[in-house]
């Protein structure tokens, strides 16, 4: 999946960072929480990726050891534009590069390459 914004991108669990709108009224009521690209706003091309952890809410580290805390059980890519709540930024990964940025899980293993060829690899798998 292919995410772009203008300002950068959050990676972590979408709960910490949409608006309750955006969260509860948007993605729960349309998409039912479901896995993929959840298009909030198509003429602005505002969208995010989200996917399931295996193992459910947990705290999961990447690669090089940063800590992601998936309270509601996910990890997504979320466009700086969409994010409401900037004082959760802390519960993942904030780059501040616009730019085009990809999302891939599969099986509770998240690759997600971001702006300046930096590469997050995720595996909630144990």
């Amino acid at each position: 999946m292919v995410i772009r914004s203008n300002k950068g991108f959050y990676v972590g669990d979408v709960c910490h960072v949409l608006s309750d709108e955006v969260y509860q009224n948007f993605w729960g009521s349309k998409y039912k929480f479901a896995d993929g690209l959840i298009t909030v706003n198509p003429i602005m091309h505002l969208a995010f990726a989200v996917a399931a952890t295996a193992l459910g809410p947990g705290e999961y580290y990447d690669d090089d050891g940063n800590k992601y805390y998936a309270d509601a059980g996910n990890i997504g890519l979320v466009p700086l534009e969409l994010v409401e709540k900037r004082n959760r930024l802390g519960f993942g990964l904030v780059i501040t590069t616009p730019g085009v940025a990809t999302f891939h899980s599969w099986e509770g293993i998240f690759t997600i390459k971001l702006p300046e060829d930096i590469l997050v690899r995720i595996d909630t798998t144990w």
